[in-house]
């Protein structure tokens, strides 16, 4: 996603002059045609999130519309005050365009893994929270991002996710055949589940890549008629999205209706390996995910 999400800002800058690009360790090389041919709006700061962040507010001050990008947990956690006061509060247009969210990175240990970022993140005033299935999605949301005002944290996968080939326009995959079950997910868990439904055909799927704020209306409208609703999510079960739509069906008249979570879990996570091993650990690879959205509707 990282590669066409800088391919997609580097085609809207051409367009409009107003929207600069600050990278903070991209490798060499990586801007290297865009500082060339537009050295004003794309910049490389270097390992200094918290400075990037308040740099990206001062530009916004000055009329910019400005996307910053590194890995998750350099952001969020080194950060968060920044994101707070200096972008949240204000109400600014930047976009913090985060690579490594969920378990990316688990090679390197949960200092650079991020599976509470939509908890952390909740309280920011102002800020929406996205999390993409793929490249296509990934495009579409930045070049919304682009015409819309305020802040917002995009949450990147791994990268050469394969393209889910669906209507962006609505966020539901019904399945084959009428029924009351319902899974909801967001991010790359859409084409876990995809895969899943080709095999369990007895549910529908909600994918929302806009974590915060959540379209309440939207939602019940499609969990009104289902009985069984559970979330999969890369994300420790608190303050992400099975909390979000938990407590907007505690505040609808669907508060009679079964909802599961098959989440990260809510303990640490401090094993090391790679994204596909510590889904098996964890019980969110495919096959897990098949068993326990059976035991779910059974």
């Amino acid at each position: 996603m990282r590669k066409e999400s800088i391919e997609c800002i580097y085609e809207l800058a051409k367009k409009d002059k107003s929207i600069v690009f600050i990278g903070s360790d991209l490798g060499a090389g990586t801007l290297d045609k865009y500082q060339r041919e537009l050295p004003h709006q794309f910049l490389m700061e270097g390992i200094s999130e918290a400075h990037i962040v308040s740099m990206a507010a001062g530009l916004a001050l000055t009329g910019s519309k400005v996307f910053i990008h590194t890995i998750a947990p350099f952001f969020v956690r080194r950060a968060l005050e920044q994101i707070i006061l200096d972008i949240g509060a204000e109400n600014l247009d930047v976009c913090i365009l985060c690579s490594g969210g969920g378990l990316v990175y688990g090679p390197l240990g949960h200092s650079h893994t991020m599976v509470d970022d939509f908890a952390i993140l909740s309280t920011t005033p102002n800020l929406k929270l996205f999390a993409p299935s793929d490249a296509r999605e990934m495009v579409h949301i930045l070049q919304s991002v682009s015409k819309n005002h305020g802040p917002s944290y995009i949450r990147m996968g791994k990268g050469n996710e394969s393209t889910v080939q669906r209507d962006l326009s609505t966020p539901l995959i019904r399945s084959e055949v009428k029924n009351k079950n319902i899974v909801i997910t967001t991010g790359i868990m859409l084409q876990r589940c995809i895969a899943i439904q080709t095999t369990l055909k007895n549910f529908d799927i909600l994918h929302l890549a806009q974590i915060s704020p959540l379209d309440k209306e939207s939602i019940v409208h499609h969990l009104r008629d289902k009985e069984n609703i559970i979330v999969i999510e890369e994300h420790m079960r608190i303050g992400g999205l099975y909390s979000r739509v938990l407590d907007i069906l505690n505040r609808s008249e669907l508060t009679q209706r079964k909802i599961e979570s098959i989440s990260l879990g809510d303990q640490y996570i401090y094993q090391y390996g790679k994204q596909e091993q510590l889904h098996e650990i964890l019980k969110i690879d495919e096959e897990s995910l098949l068993h326990r959205i059976k035991e779910c509707i059974k």
